[in-house]
């Protein structure tokens, strides 16, 4: 099993945002992403956490339809990709992992998580 310690880039591959990782995401979860949005029904005025935000895909759809987003990612690679694709929008950033987010009981009016992959930390032996 392999983790990604805080900080660390993915190396240019599958799971890269510029790689084969960038088609799928599009093709497989264009969809699933229109559906969560479209339930979830984020306004103006409303904060969404974006569990596992990974490169932001998912909540700049939040976003755009008004709502500020939060976005909870470990991976600071990831964080930085989706800080950029939502740069100029109403969104936050928390380099947290999704079972520690720093956050206060209230502080957001709705959550969406999709893909999460985890990773579970290091397994010592």
């Amino acid at each position: 099993m392999s983790t990604t310690e805080p900080g660390a880039t993915h190396p240019p591959g599958v799971m890269h945002p510029q790689g084969l990782h960038r088609i799928g995401h599009r093709l497989w979860f264009g969809p699933v992403h229109a559906a969560l949005v479209r339930e979830l029904r984020p306004r103006p005025g409303q904060r969404v956490l974006d569990v596992g935000a990974g490169t932001g895909a998912l909540a700049d759809r939040v976003s755009a339809a008004g709502a500020t987003v939060i976005c909870v990612e470990p991976d600071a690679g990831s964080l930085a990709a989706a800080r950029q694709r939502l740069s100029g929008r109403d969104a936050e950033f928390i380099a947290a992992p999704a079972d520690s987010i720093p956050l206060p009981s209230g502080s957001a009016d709705g959550a969406v998580v999709s893909h999460v992959i985890r990773g579970g930390g290091r397994h010592d032996s």
